[in-house]
């Protein structure tokens, strides 16, 4: 583990991102957030690692938690969705997207394949008070916002984020 330090020159998830790639040193890279655990139980998958084969860029990883609802009398709903977060160390691999940034696309340009893992990382992001979510999901719009006015990535797949976020944040918001 490492940890830096660094000033949020721009303010982009895949621009930070790309900074903590910059100052990887092992040939394997787990990607978490503040917001997340991983299970010290799980660690033979990490020791495991050794016997992927060269032409694998990532590893597909479990991403699970809870996800209360954002309209009166709906429940609290589970997820659990597959992410590229354990990557090879490779200056091909970067992020891109302010907001909801992505992997994947850098490593399949590069011509590298991906696996499933056993890993499950908990995300406990979503399990907050209404005005923290208000506030994650009006920073997100606005980073989707800039993302798709820059159009220089993936227009429809940000545009549909961005759908998505502002359909929610007006639910919080009760509009």
């Amino acid at each position: 583990v490492r940890f830096a330090e660094a000033t949020w020159t721009e303010f982009s998830f895949a621009h930070m991102r790309n900074q903590a790639l910059d100052l990887a040193t092992r040939e394997w890279i787990l990607w978490i957030d503040a917001d997340e655990l991983v299970n010290i139980a799980q660690h033979s998958v990490l020791q495991n690692l050794v016997n992927v084969p060269a032409g694998c860029g990532a590893l597909m990883v479990t991403v699970a938690g809870l996800q209360p609802s954002m309209y009166e009398g709906d429940e609290t709903k589970y997820f659990a969705v597959p992410q590229p977060r354990l990557i090879r160390n490779n200056t091909a691999f970067r992020f891109e997207g302010h907001c909801h940034e992505q992997v994947m696309w850098s490593i399949q340009r590069a011509g590298y394949t991906t696996q499933v893992s056993t890993l499950v990382i908990t995300h406990t992001g979503y399990v907050v008070d209404c005005d923290t979510m208000i506030r994650k999901m009006t920073r997100n719009v606005s980073l989707l916002v800039k993302q798709v006015n820059e159009g220089d990535s993936d227009d429809l797949f940000f545009s549909s984020l961005l759908h998505r976020d502002l359909g929610n944040l007006l639910a919080l918001k009760g509009k």
